[in-house]
């Protein structure tokens, strides 16, 4: 189902694991950094990095510099992601 609304051959489980801690994050209002999202997805830094480059390549998350720390890097959704997550939990929650 999630290849039917994102682009084809993108997901593998880090890849659909940061979508999904950025989507719940989006919603607590909180800020994802990468190094957070890589362990979220539970896979190395350099792996997660790698999926990261991937996911804003493809116009589904955006980076941005930390203000307050110009070592950080936080991750956002684009509303393109956004809408799609929607469509595909939407159509999981409904049945």
């Amino acid at each position: 189902m999630r290849e039917q609304v994102f682009s084809e051959g993108l997901f593998s489980d880090p890849a659909w694991d940061i979508l999904l801690d950025l989507y719940m994050a989006e919603e607590e209002q909180k800020k994802i950094y990468i190094t957070s999202a890589c362990l979220a997805a539970g896979v190395p830094t350099s792996t997660g990095l790698r999926w990261i480059t991937i996911l804003i390549q493809n116009g589904y998350v955006e980076r941005h510099n930390d203000p307050s720390d110009a070592r950080r890097s936080f991750l956002r959704l684009t509303g393109t992601a956004r809408h799609a997550l929607e469509t595909v939990l939407g159509q999981l929650c409904n049945g």
